[in-house]
């Protein structure tokens, strides 16, 4: 039977409904957060230029830093609890007043980090503007409570209004930025989509579902921070390895190299963020069946995950076939590196979707030291092939490092989950650890 065969198949069954539905629903939020910016990518470099949109990369992948900082895992941790009490309205506005005021105070203390870095040092100093609205990009993240409605399983509410922020966004570049000394305003259109999406996202959370805003009762800032700890250090694992690689491949080569292979990172974001729609929207439901049982987990991934992984094998053969024309349209030129790079970088969504089943069962059953004890190891493993092999090799070498670090990261969560088998029989995984 065909993936098509077996999607009309289980469109009838409630449990694939819901799953396809807000499949399809975190799709289109996704594909307008990246294909969008896709679309303006080439008119960007052409306008300001590949050496500003190198530096405007650059900011963008500090930014980062700050926002995996005020996520602090909660697009894991929140997810947990909202889809365990998403019945609760109670708890839920609990668990929502107490992760948005958390966040708020985790993005003040940010600001205050970029300030010191922009006042004391000279690099920063001298596109200091750029920076500070950069900085939007991380009000935004703080405003969008995407894990509220990925816990309850409701993403269809941000699909349209994501939809047209992103419009707006594109719009504001195509019309705004007409010269190379506007790529300082770049940034600020990037956020704008968001901070939109993330007000109106909000007006609904509160309207549409009962959550009522009020400063929770018992809530104890250290403790909340201790509590997603592993988490996000897992998160700033993961995602901080991602983004020093630009930022480790900028200290070595030059503002016109970190353009050409943000043309390949951004195409493999692309991949990522499919991924990421796969984990997003199969988690809630991972972790409710690990409440059942390992054998019901089992069933579900047997069920969804090997159509998924074989539709991502397709798209990724497809990207290394297409290399070229791909590195044409976005530069405008054959830059042999960059489709270098997109070759190497296609073999990385395969890899990392092996790993999806591993790294929800550790989450579902709460094992956060384990799988963050991988992340962080291939964080550093990731920093140190990039220190060795960009100078070398550059964006080859970066390339590269990505790929090795992804297979350590696949080969440690299996390892992390077989070991934990060894130790605790699967009654004790599904009574005294589970969710």
């Amino acid at each position: 039977m065909t993936l098509f065969n077996k999607i009309r198949e289980r469109r009838h069954d409630p449990e694939s409904k819901t799953i396809l539905n807000n499949f399809f629903s975190l799709s289109l939020i996704q594909g307008t957060n990246f294909i969008l910016p896709l679309i303006v990518l080439p008119y960007l470099v052409n306008v300001i230029g590949i050496d500003k949109f190198g530096l405007v990369s650059f900011a963008q992948a500090l930014m980062s830093y700050f926002i995996i900082f005020t996520d602090f895992g909660f697009n894991l941790t929140a997810t947990r609890e909202i889809a365990l009490y998403r019945h609760d309205h109670t708890k839920l506005s609990f668990i929502v007043n107490k992760t948005v005021l958390t966040k708020l105070f985790l993005c003040a203390f940010s600001f205050l980090i970029l300030l010191g870095l922009v006042s004391f040092v000279p690099y920063f100093a001298a596109y200091a503007k750029m920076y500070y609205m950069a900085f939007l990009l991380v009000v935004a993240q703080v405003l969008i409570p995407a894990w509220f409605f990925q816990g309850i399983e409701q993403m269809k509410y941000l699909t349209y209004i994501n939809l047209i922020a992103k419009l707006i966004f594109t719009a504001l570049i195509f019309i705004l930025i007409t010269r190379p000394g506007d790529f300082i305003y770049v940034p600020l259109f990037y956020s704008l989509g968001n901070i939109i999406s993330g007000i109106i996202a909000f007006v609904i959370m509160y309207k549409q579902f009962g959550v009522r805003v009020h400063y929770p009762e018992d809530f104890n800032l250290k403790t909340e921070l201790k509590k997603g700890w592993n988490v996000f250090l897992s998160n700033f694992a993961i995602n901080g390895y991602i983004n020093s690689n630009l930022f480790i491949l900028g200290l070595f080569t030059n503002n016109v190299v970190l353009g050409y292979y943000s043309i390949a990172d951004k195409i493999l974001y692309v991949f990522r963020q499919i991924l990421n729609v796969f984990f997003n929207t199969t988690y809630p439901q991972a972790c409710q069946k690990a409440t059942i049982g390992f054998t019901e987990v089992k069933k579900f991934y047997k069920k969804y995950f090997y159509g998924f992984c074989t539709m991502m094998i397709v798209l990724c053969g497809a990207l290394f076939l297409l290399a070229e024309p791909i590195t044409v349209f976005f530069a405008k030129e054959t830059v042999p590196e960059t489709i270098l790079a997109i070759r190497l970088l296609s073999f990385v969504p395969i890899i990392i979707c092996l790993n999806i089943p591993a790294f929800q069962i550790l989450l579902a059953y709460n094992f956060q030291r384990n799988y963050m004890l991988v992340l962080v190891g291939g964080s550093l493993l990731n920093v140190v092939l990039n220190l060795f092999l960009a100078p070398a090799f550059s964006m080859t070498g970066t390339a590269i490092s990505i790929i090795i670090t992804e297979i350590f990261i696949t080969a440690g969560l299996y390892i992390a989950l077989t070991l934990i088998h060894k130790k605790q029989t699967i009654t004790n995984l599904t009574n005294s650890e589970a969710l």
